[in-house]
């Protein structure tokens, strides 16, 4: 993923479910949030082809690292998940309605 920036980026968690190595500019936020640097998938610099190049290089002579990343990948579902989410947003609520309570008391 060769963006500058990203919101929530879904084909890089799309990919990474389906057992894929992955490459994303570092473009902040959600990128680092998703992928671990070298155990997961691989970060390069944003607006560095050169960079990005390298390690697409890297990546294709080096089927070890390929594997690794690739059987490391598919865990991100478990973060991202429906259940996952779900919950994080029932605790939002939860939590935003006791701080509604208090302030009423």
């Amino acid at each position: 993923m060769s963006s500058r920036a990203e919101g929530f980026p879904n084909a890089l968690v799309e990919a990474m479910a389906c057992g894929l190595p992955v490459i994303s500019t570092d473009f902040g936020g959600a990128a680092r949030d998703i992928i671990q640097d070298g155990v997961n998938g691989r970060l390069v610099p944003p607006e560095d082809p050169k960079a990005l190049s390298a390690c697409i290089t890297q990546l294709i002579m080096d089927p070890d690292t390929r594997r690794l990343l690739a059987e490391n990948a598919p865990a991100v579902t478990e973060r991202y998940s429906t259940a996952r989410v779900l919950e994080q947003w029932e605790e939002a609520i939860a939590g935003t309605l006791r701080q509604s309570r208090n302030k009423r008391v």
